[in-house]
């Protein structure tokens, strides 16, 4: 959802922030054990937000999501009165531009300039497009997440030999590392072999995965027709409603059995399956 952020799908009065979820919602009706359920007893409708403390994608095996996102405008100096109005608005524009009813706003809930919004999207593509971002929701791929760590890996190998070319071209003054216990040696040779013998080629690298005790496999060892990944590197927790999360790359880690936080330091992959 569009909201007042720093977050890169802000554009609300100038600015535009990353959108939230939401989970269709009609009214309930409970029935007590001495009475039948009539459509005159309503039952007081239960939060999606309320437990909610940070932004957070909920997938759903049917290629629905739902994201809640929370954001803090108390000392933001931001006038917020109309902002839930402003975002009924922009997802109206949203569906009536693209003649189906692809995302709604299930739930606003501001307190004290804390604001938390649930807004439901219809799939992925219909998320980065509202919000301008670009999250991969697909089958585990090998050789997608494999690309992801070449990528790191040539980035991490030029950044080396970057700083040995520093190094190089630098003048030190031996005399104080002399003071200090080092020479000018033990300098170009730590640069050397941190950009030969440490740093993966790119043809080299695999991506690797850690699982929800600790055990660490290379995407080669990972094989399902049913695993899904996500990648994504925005600062995002990750929800998979009715399943759960079985690996993640470094960029991420596990919060629970269903869930797990993209720490936004890189291209984050988690793999998760749904229980059917």
């Amino acid at each position: 959802m569009k909201m007042f952020s720093n977050s890169k799908s802000i554009k609300t009065f100038g600015v535009m922030s990353a959108l939230l979820f939401s989970l269709s919602g009609c009214a309930s009706f409970i029935k007590s054990d001495d009475e039948t359920t009539t459509e005159d007893t309503p039952v007081e409708r239960v939060s999606l937000v309320q437990d909610i403390t940070e932004n957070t994608l909920q997938l759903n095996s049917n290629g629905t999501l739902m994201e809640i996102s929370c954001e803090d405008y108390s000392d933001q100096g931001i006038d917020i009165n109309g902002l839930e109005d402003y975002i009924k608005a922009e997802i109206d524009a949203y569906n009536n531009e693209n003649g189906l009813s692809k995302m709604s706003l299930v739930e606003y809930q501001e307190e004290n300039g804390f604001v938390k919004t649930a807004i439901q999207y219809s799939d992925i593509n219909t998320y980065n497009d509202f919000n301008l971002m670009d999250i991969m929701i697909s089958l585990y791929d090998k050789e997608e997440a494999d690309e992801v760590a070449q990528e790191e890996a040539k980035a991490r190998l030029e950044a080396a030999q970057a700083a040995q070319v520093v190094v190089e071209e630098t003048e030190i003054d031996e005399e104080a590392l002399a003071e200090a216990g080092y020479s000018l040696d033990d300098i170009e040779e730590g640069a050397i072999a941190e950009s030969s013998g440490d740093v993966a080629t790119a043809t080299d690298a695999v991506a690797t995965f850690t699982d929800a005790s600790g055990n660490i496999s290379e995407s080669s060892d990972i094989s399902s027709d049913t695993y899904m990944m996500v990648k994504t590197s925005e600062p995002i927790v990750v929800e998979v409603v009715s399943g759960k999360v079985l690996y993640t790359n470094y960029h991420a880690e596990m919060i629970d059995a269903s869930s797990a936080r993209v720490l936004g330091d890189g291209e984050a992959i988690i793999i998760y399956e749904y229980s059917y």
